[in-house]
C-alpha cells in the first residue's frame, strides 16, 4: 500500500507541479549530492574520519542477523557508521560518538534508530531502513565523537534496490 501511494503521488508531482517547484526540488538533490560526490564512502574533518556504507540486509549472514537482531529483507537496508580519529602519532583508533540521522526521498523522511555494535578492534554504528526498488535514498548523518565540540553533518545519496529484483 505505502508503495502504491507514493507511485500515485509521484505521478501526481510529475504531472501537476509547476516548473518552478520542480526546479526547487531538484536543487535540493544536487546540494545534497553536492556534499559528497557519488561513491564517496569518506568525510573527513580532522582529527576525525566518518565512514559510511549502505547495503541491503538480505547481505548479513544469518548468524550476524540474529546477533545483532537485524531484520534480513530484501526490501530492508542498512546504515553502517564508523567513526575514527586520528591520535598523536597519525594512528587512526576506532572512537565512540553519537550518532542520529534521518533518510528521506522526495516525499517521506524518516528517522534513523542507531545503534551500537563493539567488536575487537571497531566500533559501528548501525541503522535499519525501508527500502523502494531503485529508488534514490538521501542521508543526512549527524556524527558527534566530541561532546564539546558541534556534531558533523553528513550528507550522502544511494540508490537501493531490492534483492533479487533486476
Amino acid at each position: 500500500m505505502n508503495y502504491l501511494y507514493k507511485l500515485c503521488f509521484s505521478a501526481l508531482i510529475i504531472v501537476f507541479l509547476p516548473a518552478s517547484m520542480i526546479a526547487v526540488a531538484e536543487q535540493k538533490i544536487r546540494e545534497v549530492e553536492g556534499v559528497l560526490g557519488e561513491g564517496e564512502t569518506t568525510f573527513v574533518k580532522a582529527p576525525y574520519e566518518v565512514h559510511f556504507s549502505t547495503f541491503n540486509t538480505s547481505f548479513v549472514s544469518p548468524e550476524v542477523a540474529k546477533a545483532y537482531n537485524i531484520v534480513r529483507s530484501k526490501s530492508k537496508g542498512l546504515v553502517n557508521i564508523s567513526v575514527l580519529k586520528t591520535d598523536e602519532t597519525g594512528k587512526k583508533v576506532p572512537v565512540t560518538a553519537a550518532v542520529t540521522g534521518q533518510s528521506y526521498d522526495l516525499i517521506l523522511t524518516k528517522e534513523l534508530d542507531f545503534f551500537e555494535v563493539k567488536e575487537q578492534n571497531a566500533i559501528y554504528y548501525l541503522a535499519q531502513f525501508d527500502i523502494e526498488h531503485k529508488i534514490p535514498f538521501y542521508f543526512t548523518i549527524n556524527v558527534k565523537p566530541d561532546k564539546n565540540k558541534a556534531a558533523m553533518k553528513v550528507k550522502f545519496k544511494k540508490i537501493m534496490w531490492v534483492d533479487g529484483r533486476d
